[in-house]
């Protein structure tokens, strides 16, 4: 299916994990894809694999809290393209840490990646998709954690929360141009920053917790939140805009009742 033939993609922090995995999805239904990290290699790896599949794609590095490589990266896509059809906001950072554990320094730049840097960049990309002539799509990456608290992440919660309600406001204020903004809001998924985070607990007991946590018994891998991402950006989604949309296999359905069916 070649739902993006012809389209101009953006996606951030495409250099691993969720974001190649949609840079890989959106490039295999026909998009050209400007693969963004601010480790400028990893974009050019993710980019190269991309074009040796025949592909197109091309690599910018990119810090999304540098309003300077906002403007560059946005440029670049100006030049060569002449608009933009999907922006997908996906760089983001993870720090834990309850409330009273909450390090200042890491507060700001949570905020400044996950929160500011997908404002920055939205903002920024405005002209381009006003510019492409049918209707465009901006997908944030939020969290589950931004619809609802979690214990020892007063931190990141907030930055996600903040991006939730950003989406619901961006589509407000952005329909009238044609521009629909929704985001997906993933549960744990098996990435190098889940592992990251996860690196001082006992694998056993964290594989054993998320499978009893989870009603699908795993955890999601970066293709299904991929897939998540292509639907939103595609013109199958044309009438949905303003949503936040769990992909975390049941999670958030459940009321926190305790279970007893072993």
């Amino acid at each position: 299916m070649q739902r993006f033939e012809q389209r101009i993609a953006l996606v951030t922090g495409a250099g691993s994990g969720i974001g190649a995995a949609i840079a890989q999805r959106l490039a295999q239904e026909g998009a050209s894809v400007v693969v963004a990290d601010s480790d400028l290699s990893a974009a050019a790896a993710v980019a190269a694999s991309l074009e040796a599949q025949g592909q197109g794609a091309f690599a910018i590095g990119l810090d999304v809290t540098s309003s300077e490589d906002i403007a560059g990266a946005i440029e670049r896509v100006r030049v060569r393209h002449g608009r933009l059809d999907a922006l997908v906001n996906n760089a983001g950072i993870h720090h834990g840490g309850s409330f009273e554990d909450t390090d200042m320094a890491q507060w700001r730049r949570l905020m400044a990646v996950n929160v500011e840097g997908t404002m920055g960049l939205s903002l920024a990309a405005l002209p381009l998709l006003k510019a492409a002539g049918r209707p465009t799509a901006v997908v944030n990456l939020s969290s589950i954690s931004g619809l609802g608290g979690d214990f020892g992440q007063a931190a990141y919660a907030t930055s996600k929360g903040a991006v939730t309600h950003l989406t619901r406001s961006m589509a407000l204020d952005l329909a009238k141009f044609g521009i629909r903004v929704n985001a997906v809001c993933p549960g744990s998924v098996r990435t190098p920053m889940f592992d990251a985070a996860i690196a001082n607990l006992d694998p056993a007991k964290v594989e054993e917790a998320f499978a009893r946590a989870y009603p699908m018994g795993r955890i999601a891998q970066p293709a299904e939140i991929a897939a998540a991402v292509a639907f939103l950006a595609s013109d199958d989604a044309s009438f949905v805009n303003g949503v936040n949309l769990p992909v975390d296999g049941g999670l958030t359905a459940h009321n926190g009742a305790p279970r007893f069916d072993g």
